[in-house]
């Protein structure tokens, strides 16, 4: 019986190690640069070509890409926007949804298919009719446009949580052969 009780002991031990020193997944925002609360972007159409972004989302796997921006006195507006958004330098598609924010439009496109570690972010409106700047981070800077890339992060738990679960689970197993060893002796009888 003991013995059962032995390697029913090792066996889950060597599941939960397994289970626990696998990767996880988990939702996440893996890079986020937050607009400017006063209008003042770059700008991205027709006239300009498209502008790029550096990011770095470790192993992310981007699966969303938000971005604000505003139409310019020389636009036929929202109507006739016509957004392209690349990641490395390939053209991604999804669902587009515009919101307004204050004097702001956040656009959220919503990946198709997710992009796996991205190292650059591109975006323009490609439409002739208008007239559209990406929303910079701070009033004054040109070089900074804002943006959130949303996904999933790989996570993966460290050597030494492993080795720390299996040094307990090896000691739970110690104990209770130390136990039932010593319940199986042989009770003494004192003589008078």
């Amino acid at each position: 019986m003991h013995h059962a009780i032995l390697h029913l002991v090792r066996t889950v031990g060597i599941v939960v190690l397994l289970a626990f020193t696998q990767a996880q997944a988990h939702a996440a925002i893996l890079l986020e640069r937050l607009p400017a609360v006063q209008p003042y972007g770059i700008q991205a159409d027709a006239s300009t070509g498209w502008l790029s972004q550096a990011v770095e989302v470790g192993s992310g796997g981007v699966e969303r890409v938000v971005w604000w921006g505003f139409h310019g006195a020389n636009s036929l507006g929202a109507g006739a926007d016509a957004f392209e958004v690349y990641l490395d330098g390939v053209v991604v598609s999804g669902s587009l949804n515009a919101s307004p924010v204050g004097d702001l439009t956040r656009y959220t496109l919503q990946l198709s298919q997710a992009v796996a570690g991205p190292a650059e972010l591109a975006i323009w409106n490609a439409s002739g009719d208008v007239e559209w700047f990406w929303q910079s981070v701070a009033v004054g800077n040109d070089s900074q446009a804002a943006f959130t890339l949303e996904g999933t992060l790989s996570v993966v738990p460290e050597p030494a949580t492993g080795m720390l679960l299996a040094a307990g689970l090896a000691l739970l197993g110690v104990r209770r052969t130390w136990r039932v060893r010593r319940g199986k002796r042989m009770p003494t009888i004192a003589s008078n």
